[in-house]
Parts: structure tokens; C-alpha cells; sequence
């Protein structure tokens, strides 16, 4: 697992994809609203247009760089991209589908892709 870095210039559609490269087995979205602790995020709020670039879409992310590697915590990304004013979910590779990581986001993303499965 390698280290990203997300900029305020990239797409949501680029953030992503490095995410998956990164990390191939998770996945992350963007909604339009907040999730409590250990809650989801409703299909309806994801962000739809993921041509739109980070700071279009979050309030406080001009100046912004994240940096991801496979030691931080699902609950720490998330609480990363809330303090720039964009609201992150990541989810987790079950089969064929993609699960919401609510109940597990105490996991760094390492132990996410251990938990993960095709």
C-alpha cells in the first residue's frame, strides 16, 4: 500500500481513483451531508458529478493536502475531509458488493484491506 496525497486542484473523480489504486479492496465516496459515528451515508446524498474538484465542492479546501497511507484510521480520513467541509465515506469490498466501513471505522485502512474480501 502506497501513500496518497489529495490537493485542493484534484477531482473528486481523481481522488478516487488514487484512493482505489492504493488501496484496491476500499473504496471512498463524497455526500452532500454528514454521517454520526457509526452511521452511514444514504445513496441520495452521494455527490453525483465527480468532475467537480475539491475545492468546488469543499468550503474550507484551499490550501488543502491529506495525506493517506494504510496507517491511518477510517474515523481519521473521514474527520479530515469534515474539517475542510466535505463529508467522506469510505466502504469496504464484501464479495461483490461494497460495504460501508460505520461499525469498523476505529480500523486503520490497512486492517480494512486485511478485513476485505472478493
Amino acid at each position: 500500500m502506497k501513500t496518497i496525497t489529495i490537493e485542493a486542484q484534484e477531482s473528486l473523480e481523481s481522488i478516487r481513483n488514487n484512493f482505489k489504486e492504493a488501496f484496491p479492496l476500499l473504496d471512498i465516496k463524497f455526500f452532500k451531508k454528514s454521517h454520526e459515528n457509526l452511521e452511514g451515508n444514504l445513496s441520495s446524498q452521494e455527490i453525483k458529478d465527480y468532475s467537480k474538484t475539491l475545492s468546488e465542492v469543499a468550503d474550507n479546501s484551499e490550501n488543502t493536502s491529506i495525506s493517506v497511507d494504510g496507517h491511518k484510521k477510517v474515523s481519521t480520513l473521514e474527520s479530515d475531509f469534515e474539517k475542510i467541509g466535505l463529508h467522506a465515506q469510505v466502504f469496504r469490498k464484501s464479495g461483490k458488493v461494497y460495504l460501508q466501513t460505520t461499525t469498523t471505522d476505529n480500523l486503520t485502512l490497512a486492517d480494512q484491506m486485511r478485513k476485505a474480501h472478493n
